[in-house]
């Protein structure tokens, strides 16, 4: 779920872009030296992949500020494959729910979900040390909530709502999918959700990893979001709808063959 350029007219993301490391550094420790090539190799997170899945494809809409964009993730065996300019382009990302890492067309190459998470508490370590010397306590607030959500989970009627001082996400699900399944798809939004974090730099992956942990012990997979973020400057709405479906004969072949040739190159 690749929406940056729906957030990054907005005055949060240049906050968010001051008050986070970038992209393009080294991922380092938490006093910003490299951390070991083989301190983040070794480590291996195991995801939730049974033997022949059956193949599925998410296709997402989001929209703020009269902007759209939209992608759609096929998951095909043990990987989800992301598109933001459809399918017959080159994918955005390939995510390796098995063996949990994921890898794109940045410079960053492959990267293990111990990798992301290496990278994300070092990021955070600069962005508290960072925010402890500044004097606006709003900003402070609100880049604290960022990192650390500490939501407040209601339930009304058919939505679930996490919300603190500068985020509300409004969460509907109609829609159902086989345990497997859930379970690849919240593996692959637990990648995405640092993916997105590292690449795009407007938002740190936390509120994402709270949803999808919510979401998950609540067996409900997301049909609709409605994310609200009030920043010291203004309001940003954002609206995701998600659609879950079936892959046809010929997107589950076209997927095979990307993957495969990915994988033997």
């Amino acid at each position: 779920m690749r929406f940056a350029a729906l957030i990054s007219t907005h005055v949060f993301a240049c906050v968010m872009a001051a008050a986070f490391s970038s992209c393009d550094q080294p991922l380092r420790d938490g006093t910003g030296a490299d951390l070991p090539s083989k301190q983040l190799s070794e480590a291996k997170s195991v995801g939730h992949v049974v033997p022949n899945p059956e193949p599925f494809k998410v296709e997402i809409k989001a929209s703020a500020d009269e902007r759209e964009a939209g992608a759609v993730v096929y998951f095909i065996g043990r990987y989800a494959v992301e598109f933001v300019h459809g399918s017959d382009s080159k994918p955005e990302a390939i995510y390796d729910l098995e063996e949990m890492s994921w890898r794109d067309r940045s410079p960053l190459g492959t990267l293990r979900l111990a990798d992301c998470q290496a990278w994300a508490k070092a990021s955070a370590g600069r962005s508290r040390a960072s925010i402890a010397r500044t004097t606006d306590p709003e900003l402070r607030r609100f880049i604290e909530l960022m990192l650390d959500p500490q939501f407040k989970v209601t339930t009304e009627e058919d939505r679930v709502i996490l919300i603190n001082d500068v985020l509300m996400y409004e969460i509907h699900s109609t829609q159902t999918l086989s345990k497997a399944n859930r379970d690849r798809f919240f593996s692959y939004d637990t990648l995405n959700a640092y993916r997105k974090a590292m690449v795009e730099r407007k938002l740190p992956p936390t509120p994402q990893l709270e949803i999808d942990k919510e979401m998950a012990a609540r067996k409900l997979v997301p049909s609709e979001i409605i994310c609200t973020i009030t920043t010291p400057n203004g309001k940003l709405r954002l609206k995701i709808n998600l659609q879950v479906g079936p892959m046809s004969a010929e997107e589950t072949g076209r997927m095979e063959s990307l993957v495969l040739k990915q994988n033997t190159r």
